[in-house]
């Protein structure tokens, strides 16, 4: 069973949140890159892994854990760990990251890191 919990806003103005996914030994706080207009999936890292999540069908495919962190390019060569979200947990996770829509997404958290996530609006 997938968990879903401390869906929050990050430093970026984006969001994060911890996933406890089955057969992974504890969760892993994950925090979602800002999201252009032409995104149709939205790229999620932790510490260890990296991933897509698809809002449409509430898929998340995720590289497999690496102490030093894994990066973009693992996604292209790892056998991915898939984890297909509940109705709930994805409709949840997509409303917080329509919520952070915004072309100067992280100004107001912290003054001076500032992205693009206005493709967010598009998250519904």
């Amino acid at each position: 069973m997938e968990i879903i919990t401390n869906i929050k806003k990050s430093i970026m103005g984006t969001i994060q949140f911890d996933l406890k996914a089955k057969g992974h030994r504890g969760e892993q706080n994950f925090v979602c890159y800002p999201i252009s207009k032409e995104d149709k999936t939205v790229k999620i890292q932790s510490s260890k892994r990296i991933g897509i999540f698809n809002p449409e069908i509430g898929l998340i495919e995720l590289s497999k854990s690496r102490p030093g962190g894994s990066y973009f390019m693992h996604l292209s060569f790892d056998k991915l760990v898939t984890i297909q979200l509940s109705k709930e947990e994805n409709e949840e996770l997509k409303a917080a990251i329509f919520k952070t829509a915004s072309s100067e997404a992280g100004k107001e958290e912290n003054g001076y890191i500032q992205s693009d996530n206005s493709g967010a609006i598009n998250i519904i």
